[in-house]
């Protein structure tokens, strides 16, 4: 035990007529000392301030988004801007995992609302088109919208059965001539090829895998889920997601077979995103590229620390993790 720890351990005893351990005196140092402005032992920072929304935390933990604080000292333009910080993984929020606000368009469907709250959505494929399946309001495209979408021959807004458009299907679909408010005819009652039997161009995101076409073709659907959305199970190229295809896949929890934290398109390690879509990033529980270490969690004063690093006596960390008699054990890091 270090000189420096004497007092505190006999003024810790003698408050509370129990024994105090090395850990117990650190954490009152480090909770007495965070915000003196100078780097001390458990500290990642110190800025000597009371702000706890710039760079450096008043835990004197380096700021990071995920930390449930939403900094306050960088412009919309800066790197590291947050515009919120709910502190959890839920993509599917107020608060995106990149402490953005969620909003409709962003091609992330919110799952914390109601159907009668403000800003609820039943879907977002990140664009703007009224046509496809899921329309500019977050609203599913539907038969009887009056917007003749995916897989619709017309739509006239109505559910008249004995107009010229029924269940948007015009009433003379089939007949091989392609006539008015068809889009297409082949005379057939095959769905899977080029002319649905609503007379509309088969297409991805009608909820359709066309049968008709080379997989070596252009428009070849491997899936067809019924939207266009680019961020789930099915691509809106109707090709299954799968981490490399340069498109962040939404909607699965860390741990889920195809989670994906980012993707950039390629297999290269040290880029920033790992050839398994996680970011490389120290504290992601993965040794990556150019880490000696990666624990997963924030602590400086194991075997691993917050610069994942391996840990070692003469880089001031008091290590907390061993007993007494073990190798590497410190007894003091100055």
């Amino acid at each position: 035990m270090t000189t420096r720890l004497l007092m505190p351990l006999a003024f810790c005893a003698l408050l509370t007529a129990t024994s105090c351990t090395e850990s117990d005196v650190m954490v009152r140092d480090r909770a007495a000392n965070c915000g003196n402005g100078s780097i001390e032992v458990g500290e990642a920072c110190d800025d000597g301030n009371s702000v706890n929304t710039d760079d450096c935390t008043n835990s004197c933990d380096t700021a990071f988004c995920g930390d449930g604080i939403t900094r306050a000292d960088l412009q919309a333009d800066d790197v590291d801007f947050e515009a919120c910080d709910d502190g959890n993984d839920n993509e599917q929020d107020g608060c995106l995992n990149t402490c953005i606000l969620a909003r409709c368009g962003d091609g992330v469907v919110r799952q914390d609302l109601g159907e009668a709250d403000e800003g609820f959505e039943a879907c977002d494929d990140g664009n703007e088109d009224d046509t496809d399946a899921c329309k500019s309001d977050c609203t599913p495209q539907i038969c009887g919208d009056g917007v003749v979408g995916l897989g619709e021959g017309c739509d006239d807004g109505n559910q008249d059965p004995d107009d010229e458009c029924d269940e948007c299907r015009p009433k003379v679909c089939g007949d091989g001539i392609v006539g008015p408010g068809e889009q297409c005819d082949d005379g057939n009652l095959i769905d899977e090829d080029a002319c649905t039997n609503r007379c509309a161009p088969g297409a991805c995101g009608d909820g359709i895998i066309r049968q008709d076409l080379n997989e070596d073709g252009e428009l070849f659907e491997v899936c067809d889920d019924g939207n266009t959305e680019a961020s789930d199970g099915c691509t809106d190229t109707c090709q299954l997601a799968r981490c490399g295809d340069g498109v962040v896949r939404r909607g699965l929890q860390w741990g889920a077979d195809g989670f994906e934290e980012c993707d950039d398109g390629n297999e290269e390690a040290g880029d920033g995103c790992s050839p398994t879509c996680l970011r490389e990033i120290c504290g992601n529980g993965i040794v990556d590229e150019g880490e000696a270490c990666d624990d997963g969690n924030r602590s400086d004063l194991d075997a691993c620390t917050n610069a994942c690093a391996q840990a070692r006596c003469g880089d001031g960390f008091l290590r907390e993790d061993l007993a007494v008699d073990a190798p590497g054990f410190e007894g003091c890091d100055d």
